[in-house]
């Protein structure tokens, strides 16, 4: 992840976390909780620590149930 921390960093909790679970609204929910924990976000010019995490989450959420309907999952 880019922006949100004061180098780009990879969320190695939340591959932790999804390792051998099934990408359903709950798993996915808890993900982006997971991804919330791992990220220092900064306020600057271009935006708040607040705006950064929800971002952080919501991308997270669209990534995921876009990789769930890839898999032919219904999450």
């Amino acid at each position: 992840m880019g922006a949100v921390a004061p180098t780009p960093i990879r969320a190695h909790q939340i591959e932790a976390f999804l390792t051998g679970e099934k990408l359903t609204d709950e798993t996915i929910a808890q993900a982006a909780e997971v991804g919330d924990d791992a990220i220092q976000p900064i306020s600057d010019v271009r935006g708040s620590a607040e705006y950064r995490r929800e971002l952080v989450r919501a991308l997270l959420k669209t990534a995921l149930y876009r990789l769930s309907e890839a898999k032919g999952g219904s999450a």
